[in-house]
């Protein structure tokens, strides 16, 4: 199973696992999001997504991602699980969202194409 490393600050990282990834993109609407091209050496763009945001955002931004997409669980309960208030799980998922279509627009049409092909 795959690996993907987002880092934090202090040395620390998380550790995603491609699973982890398929669930998440699923719940987005498209596979592809968890996906890397045969022989590309970018990583999928959700992974890709979690590093652009602040690093001190990334832990919390990928519990309300894992929790809102894969789990399919509502702000509030987000909110409730995690401690933090619903403004901030909200900006978090905008933020992770953002980051998201950023990273899509900035792949190559050609990459998105073959990852779309090879998800299907």
């Amino acid at each position: 199973m795959d690996r993907f490393s987002v880092p934090l600050p202090n040395g620390r990282s998380l550790t995603l696992l491609s699973e982890q990834l398929r669930r998440v993109a699923r719940g987005l609407g498209d596979e592809s999001l968890a996906l890397v091209a045969d022989g590309d050496q970018q990583e999928p763009a959700v992974v890709a997504a979690l590093r652009a945001l602040p690093a001190m955002q990334r832990s919390d931004a990928l519990n309300v991602v894992l929790r809102r997409f894969s789990d399919k669980q509502d702000v509030e309960t987000i909110a409730q699980i995690s401690g933090l208030n619903s403004w901030t799980v909200w900006q978090l998922e905008e933020a992770f969202r953002q980051a998201l279509a950023s990273v899509q627009g900035t792949r190559p049409a050609i990459a998105r194409e073959t990852i779309a092909v090879s998800a299907g």
